[in-house]
């Protein structure tokens, strides 16, 4: 029963955390002739964030509702590690949002902190070759992204020049 409950629980941090970013994303000021200017991706990541946190509840109500009359000593247990590893997670994901729209940190550097920590992160046994290639990958996605949301999309983003 733990492991339900823990699910339960990681389902409502989700939520909140997609209902935090609507709420996020109705602080962002648009312009005369597009309403929605660069808040409509942060309604688009908080809707979906929602959505898929819904659809998990639907799956944990259908699995809960499977286990009604069983025992439920054969679920699936989380190790510390695997605790541990989701909360580090959750942190460098906050970290990097506070890196970004606090700090005023350039994305494209923020980004390529964030990618091989992740990297590393997710990774049980990290490689020399591994944090190299995590390296240019943050490089890449951190410098593209910055040009395409600036130079493209015209989003504000904290940049280095």
């Amino acid at each position: 029963m733990k492991g339900w409950a823990f699910d339960v629980a990681a389902l409502l941090l989700f939520v909140l955390l997609g209902a935090g970013g609507l709420w996020a994303a109705g602080e962002i000021k648009g312009m005369s002739f597009d309403p929605l200017g660069s808040a409509a991706a942060p309604y688009a990541i908080g809707a979906g964030v929602i959505l898929l946190s819904l659809l998990c509840g639907v799956s944990l109500i259908r699995r809960a509702g499977r286990s009604a009359g069983e025992d439920l000593a054969d679920e699936r247990r989380y190790s510390a590690r695997e605790i541990l590893e989701v909360l580090a997670m959750i942190v460098l994901v906050v970290f990097y949002i506070i890196a970004l729209f606090r700090l005023r940190l350039p994305f494209s550097l923020s980004t390529l902190v964030f990618i091989p920590a992740v990297a590393c992160l997710l990774e049980r046994s990290v490689t020399l070759r591994g944090l190299a290639m995590a390296l240019v990958a943050g490089f890449l996605i951190g410098l593209g992204g910055e040009l395409l949301f600036t130079r493209v999309f015209f989003v504000d983003l904290p940049t280095l020049w």
